[in-house]
């Protein structure tokens, strides 16, 4: 990538995140995966742009739409898949999804904004970096590059954290099992304990045009 297009995308990320945290000073440079969580997660903004069933999300301009099966998305965005779960079931019990999370992992942290409770966790392996982001009854999940995870982690947290359910609408496809109870959910499959168990996850669109993305004005504007 030039170093015009490298500064360019800085400069939206950036600004992406300065409207959304409302952060006086803020450099994607210096940006900790601590310090993303919290100023996508801590704010409650109101952006919504996908109607499901169920449910509201918003989803960033420059995500498109690969696959979708039931409440599974996969969305490609600058070369990436970001894999989606709403989990209505959990959300109308409220009951957080179970992980369990490694202590040996590159990155692992559970918290909790706006009475919500989620997690990251984060395993390396060959040069690739599996990233796992629960909160808001819904996961995200991705495969990416080290220099990738903070914008990784500002798109999903705008995504999960834009999720607002419809309380009528659930109650009424749980009282009438329109929701079966062994719903399965797309997963990417990344290092595990056991190194014979691991799969690669192959990627159907490395050479996805980047140049024609058009930024999100929703978040940089």
């Amino acid at each position: 990538m030039k170093v015009g297009e490298v500064m360019l995308k800085k400069i939206i990320l950036i600004t992406g995140l300065f409207l959304i945290t409302g952060c006086t000073s803020i450099s994607i440079d210096t940006l900790t995966i601590d310090t993303a969580i919290q100023n996508v997660l801590s704010q409650d903004k109101q952006l919504y742009n996908t109607y499901e069933v169920g449910y509201r999300l918003y989803k960033p301009r420059n995500f498109n739409l690969l696959k979708s099966d039931g409440n599974n998305y996969v969305y490609i965005s600058n070369g990436k898949s970001y894999y989606l779960y709403v989990d209505i079931l959990a959300y109308y019990n409220k009951v957080n999804n179970q992980y369990n999370l490694q202590k040996d992992a590159y990155y692992t942290q559970e918290f909790n904004y706006n009475g919500k409770y989620g997690f990251i966790n984060i395993l390396e392996k060959d040069d690739y970096f599996y990233l796992k982001i629960m909160y808001n009854y819904a996961i995200i999940e991705m495969k990416v590059k080290e220099d990738e995870i903070i914008e990784s982690v500002i798109y999903s947290g705008v995504l999960l954290s834009s999720i607002k359910y419809n309380d009528n609408v659930i109650t009424h496809l749980v009282q009438n099992n329109l929701i079966g109870s062994n719903e399965k959910k797309f997963e990417l499959q990344g290092p595990t304990e056991k190194e014979e168990t691991y799969l690669d996850y192959l990627e159907d669109y490395d050479d996805y045009d980047k140049e024609n993305e058009i930024p999100d004005p929703d978040v940089i504007n």
